[in-house]
């Protein structure tokens, strides 16, 4: 599974499952954070979200114009009054153990 496809999964599940989503706010201007049952089965779930650890990467160049509707969303739950304009994105996932969740986190740059 490409990083392309994963983020797909991972951010339209958590854009159409919002009673599945606890988003998790920071107060930074770039990013945007989700909270999400470690009951979830997404495809590559142990190498993409490694437990207790982060895995930070960039997103491909492709995602932003083919999932326009989806970044303008994620970029709505960043500041609804100005939501950031991305020249791109970077997603960070980890199985955080302790508190059985997954972290999902968006980072517009």
């Amino acid at each position: 599974m490409t990083d392309l496809d994963l983020a797909t999964q991972v951010l339209t599940y958590i854009k159409t499952h919002p009673q599945q989503t606890t988003i998790i706010r920071r107060g930074y201007q770039n990013t945007i954070s989700f909270r999400l049952k470690d009951t979830l089965i997404f495809p590559g779930l142990h190498e993409w979200f490694p437990e207790n650890r982060l895995n930070a990467f960039p997103l491909s160049d492709e995602f932003i114009p083919h999932h326009r509707r989806l970044v303008h969303w994620l970029a709505k739950q960043v500041d609804p009054d100005e939501p950031p304009e991305p020249k791109a994105l970077w997603l960070t996932l980890s199985h955080v153990t302790t508190a059985k969740f997954l972290y999902v986190e968006v980072s517009f740059e």
